[in-house]
């Protein structure tokens, strides 16, 4: 036991110096082998197995919270703060174009386009750059998507197809995300998941192509040499395919869809697919108002994240127009609510009435974007705000048309687009919002 946690050991920490695995992958992968080489001990070395599993663990700890601060801060810079997001508008858009989600008219034509294509990123890529083959060989012309693309662009030009080389960017994704959809399709049609904790516990397998893998881990995999050769050239092409493939809300999302397995390696990552309380601004009535309405912006792109700006501790900083917008829907909501009281109270309240004296207060969450959809709506609003009595998820132009809800989907969260908020498009919403908000008063 001991030999193999050593060389495993010293296999990590050289992914390591390559900003392969960061610190906390290290620990987690550690824990993992640990828990593997005691269910292969026989039951008379199982005792001191424990106890050096114990000390180990508490010397890992130690080391990656004393003594390798500076490691675990460089391991957290191979994703900017806008690439981390981009990758969380990947996790959905991916299920997307493999036909899991968005428009159900075109979910059909996502899971059978290019389904037959062979597994070529040269053929893939000659085609979308206008080659004589045709690129709808291998995607849908959806429009439904045009924007969600125009905001993963903006985090990421390097998801566009000429990379962000050139303006303007084209509708197109990158080759490389064409690919990866069509390597995922033809595994979920297969209903065969990739052992994708064998890639991210070795990342030479994908990374290097001078590495021999072991048959065992070829086995563990699930891959064939074909497929392997494949995504070792999309790894080659655009690196961060990888680190995008092992992102808690990339890996949480394909285990979802059935195309990556399930174990505990990749349950202890995607646990870490969450989002935490956030700076929440009160840009309307009184802290106090027993009712909070918070807006969260979702799939924009009103955030600046470039260095030398003030920007918050997640990476970003909200635009003007995100606060313009969200004023004049508070604004909107206040004339709406005090139209109702007035009715109500036969004109008791003035129209003059402080937001406050009608409990209600409204606040932003302004310190990054977020990527909520219907499917997570509930729980990333109790992540992110769970005081808040009403959450508005405001979407970016257009965006709403990459999704689709469900008759029996909850009037909460609410989803409005942006643009319906500057130009006064919302009439039917702000009846909801009005009749949410009431009930909410008389409790």
């Amino acid at each position: 036991m001991t030999k193999t946690l050593a060389l495993t050991t010293l296999t990590l920490l050289e992914s390591e110096k390559h900003q392969e695995l960061n610190g906390l992958d290290l620990f987690i992968t550690l824990n993992f082998a640990m828990d593997h080489e005691l269910t292969q001990t026989d039951p008379i070395h199982q005792e001191k197995g424990l106890i050096l599993k114990m000390i180990t663990r508490v010397a890992l700890l130690s080391f990656f919270i004393f003594a390798n601060q500076a490691w675990a801060e460089h391991s957290q810079m191979s994703l900017t703060p806008a690439q981390s997001y981009a990758c969380e508008i990947q996790s959905y858009l991916i299920r997307v174009v493999i036909g899991l989600d968005g428009d159900p008219a075109v979910r059909e034509r996502w899971k059978s386009r290019g389904k037959n294509a062979p597994l070529d990123l040269e053929a893939i890529s000659e085609a979308m750059k206008g080659g004589e083959q045709n690129e709808l060989d291998y995607m849908v012309l959806d429009y439904n998507i045009v924007d969600l693309l125009k905001v993963l662009y903006y985090y990421d030009s390097e998801m566009n197809l000429y990379k962000g080389t050139y303006r303007p960017l084209s509708p197109y994704p990158a080759p490389e995300f064409i690919a990866l959809r069509l390597f995922l399709l033809k595994r979920l049609d297969r209903a065969e998941p990739v052992g994708v904790s064998a890639l991210l516990t070795n990342p030479n397998i994908l990374k290097d192509r001078s590495y021999q893998p072991t048959p065992e881990e070829m086995a563990a995999s699930r891959l064939s040499m074909d497929e392997l050769t494949f995504l070792r050239k999309l790894t080659a092409s655009l690196p961060r395919i990888y680190d995008y493939m092992s992102c808690p809300f990339m890996l949480r999302s394909l285990i979802n869809a059935g195309v990556l397995k399930q174990d505990a390696l990749t349950d202890k990552k995607a646990e870490r697919a969450a989002y935490r309380p956030l700076n929440l601004r009160l840009i309307s009535g009184h802290p106090s108002a027993p009712v909070k309405v918070v807006f969260l912006p979702s799939y924009t792109r009103n955030f600046f994240f470039d260095q030398g700006l003030d920007l918050s501790p997640s990476g970003f900083k909200a635009t003007e127009e995100l606060y313009d917008i969200s004023h004049r829907l508070a604004t909107n909501i206040e004339r709406e609510m005090q139209t109702e009281v007035r009715q109500e109270s036969k004109g008791a309240v003035s129209g003059g009435k402080e937001t406050h004296s009608l409990g209600i207060s409204f606040y932003l969450e302004d310190e990054r974007p977020l990527a909520i959809h219907p499917e997570n709506a509930r729980k990333a609003a109790a992540e992110v705000c769970p005081q808040a009595d009403l959450v508005i998820v405001i979407l970016g132009k257009n965006v709403r048309l990459a999704m689709h809800w469900e008759s029996d989907y909850v009037s909460s969260p609410l989803f409005l687009d942006e643009m319906d908020i500057r130009y006064d498009q919302i009439s039917q919403e702000l009846g909801t919002i009005k009749t949410i908000l009431t009930e909410r008063l008389k409790r």
